[in-house]
């Protein structure tokens, strides 16, 4: 019981969460929604469907065939270097956080990357399903959820 608790428990409170919000927000919106209800639930799971399947299935492999195949070739900075286990943990993740803002940054600035960006601001709406909405290009390219 304790096991099921510590690991089921969570998910089935997020989906009933997000249950009851969808619900709320569809009898009481906060404002009027520029496009029905429906049409934008649809394309929202759509585009969490995709991203789901490219998030969680492609990226991962490639990511880690990548990381095996730079590591036999020694590729990379830490391959280089000679930190510790923490420091490098450390460093990476500092790395890793500033190359995630200037790649925000970027989504700004060239307008190839704001056509695709945009759709994380074109909506003024917000409802239970408008983060699933920017999933799919968060997905693609790597980028954590941010306000703007």
């Amino acid at each position: 019981m304790t096991d099921w608790l510590l690991t089921q428990l969570p998910s089935y409170l997020l989906v009933a969460t997000f249950g009851c919000v969808a619900i709320w927000e569809s009898f009481a919106p906060r404002r009027p929604f520029a496009a029905g209800v429906g049409i934008r639930w649809v394309n929202n799971v759509a585009l969490t469907a995709l991203g789901f399947l490219l998030a969680r299935l492609c990226l991962p492999l490639a990511a880690f065939s990548l990381a095996v195949l730079a590591q036999q070739r020694g590729w990379g900075l830490f391959n280089w270097l000679d930190l510790p286990p923490w420091l490098s943990c450390a460093v990476g993740v500092m790395v890793i956080d500033l190359a995630g803002y200037g790649q925000h940054r970027l989504f700004h600035a060239v307008p190839l990357f704001w056509r695709f960006h945009q759709i994380h601001h074109s909506d003024w709406t917000w409802t239970a399903a408008r983060p699933c909405a920017t999933t799919l290009w968060r997905s693609c390219s790597g980028a954590r959820s941010t306000s703007h």
